[in-house]
């Protein structure tokens, strides 16, 4: 994996990083094709978080919004956000769900052969 360390770019960036934290610091991953944020403070590894595209004010948004300090709040958001996507997915099932009984009974409504599949008859 060859990494490249970024030292300045047109947006100071990486200078913007350094006065959040002056360990952080920016390579660009050649194999991977992006840039990464890495934190010199983390002890067993200094990979932070990975950058799409350029370096931009994004960046900079995302390391304050991912800082240890706001670990609790994050997690607040992951939560909300996972209860919403599977609100989400049960609505969507149940309406598959609905249409389906629908379509069902609209079929049988004119079908007067298949009225009695339906039924159980004990004999």
């Amino acid at each position: 994996m060859a990494l490249i360390k970024i030292r300045e770019d047109p947006f100071d960036i990486v200078t913007r990083l350094k006065e959040i934290d002056y360990r952080y610091f920016v390579v660009y991953n050649t194999l991977a094709k992006r840039f990464e944020v890495h934190n010199l403070g983390q002890p067993a590894n200094t990979f932070c978080l990975t950058v799409d595209g350029a370096l931009d004010c994004r960046v900079i948004k995302k390391v304050w919004r991912t800082r240890a300090e706001n670990v609790a709040k994050l997690l607040d958001e992951i939560a909300l956000h996972n209860e919403k996507l599977e609100k989400q997915k049960d609505n969507a099932y149940k309406d598959e769900l609905r249409t389906k009984i629908s379509e069902s009974y609209d079929y049988l409504q004119h079908h007067d052969d298949l009225r009695d599949a339906y039924t159980t008859r004990f004999v």
